[in-house]
């Protein structure tokens, strides 16, 4: 099956939201192989603990999607430190990816949605401070801002909160 066949025969469930049944369509083969193939492939159970974000789970899906897998539960709950847990259960096409590669694949895929995630939520923290201190400040003090990125190690979504940091620096 080709990936956007996969990805297409994929919901992606938005949080508080049960997702909806399939179209009803007449079945034909393509329907019915594709069903059987997604049936047939393995599910991994993976646990995610990451900050809360209100499009998480919608953006693991999607790019579970992109990446040829398919989120078939998904649970939120709420974890220390106020974090988020997510359990996904996950399956993947050995046709697509090879059995000994799905795990991290999945991770991967999840990986990188956190990431784009973290970013978008850092970049309108930055724009929305920005817009502030600009209606704020005075042009006469000409102070000048800068934006740093947050320093969460690289390969890891254990430090990505998202955050920057911002200094003011005054001219002489």
């Amino acid at each position: 099956m080709a990936p956007g066949a996969a990805a297409a025969a994929c919901m992606v469930p938005t949080p508080g939201t049960a997702a909806a049944p399939p179209p009803l369509t007449a079945p034909n083969a393509a329907n019915t192989t594709a069903a059987a193939a997604m049936a047939a492939a393995p599910s991994w159970l993976v646990r995610v603990v990451c900050p809360p974000r209100a499009d998480l789970l919608a953006a693991i899906g999607s790019a579970l999607a992109e990446a040829g897998c398919c989120l078939r539960n998904a649970a939120v709950k709420p974890a220390a430190g106020g974090r988020t847990t997510l359990e996904l259960e996950v399956s993947c096409e050995e046709g697509l990816v090879p059995r000994g590669h799905q795990v991290g694949h999945i991770q991967c895929a999840i990986h990188g949605a956190l990431q784009r995630a973290a970013a978008k939520e850092a970049a309108a923290a930055a724009a929305a401070a920005a817009g502030a201190a600009d209606g704020g400040r005075e042009q006469e003090h000409g102070e000048e801002e800068e934006t740093e990125a947050g320093g969460r190690p690289a390969g890891s979504c254990a430090g990505g909160s998202g955050g920057g940091s911002r200094r003011k620096r005054a001219r002489a």
